[in-house]
């Protein structure tokens, strides 16, 4: 036993790897941003299982996923982003 550091599975600690989507999904719940486009893109089609909303909300969270992970890996710069866009992402 001795000097030899414990592993985390030793101690019962189980360690996994998070993606970025649940601080993305934390700061677009605390902006409301479902909640906004419920009321400004209503779904009309009483046949849809999932609202535009939520599926707006799939591809925002998408893209900031790529844009971020983009940047990260080097394969993109802001400037090759719409300036609109660049204003937010850095």
């Amino acid at each position: 036993m001795g000097d030899q550091p414990l592993s985390p599975a030793a101690l019962g600690i189980l360690a996994e790897r998070l993606g970025p989507l649940p601080l993305i999904n934390h700061f677009l719940s605390r902006m409301g941003l479902l909640e906004v486009l419920e009321q400004h893109v209503p779904t009309a089609d009483g046949r849809s299982t999932v609202s535009h909303a939520q599926e707006l909300g799939v591809l925002l969270r998408s893209i900031i996923v790529w844009t971020a992970s983009s940047r990260m890996a080097g394969r993109i710069d802001s400037s090759d982003l719409l300036p609109e866009l660049t204003c937010c992402l850095t």
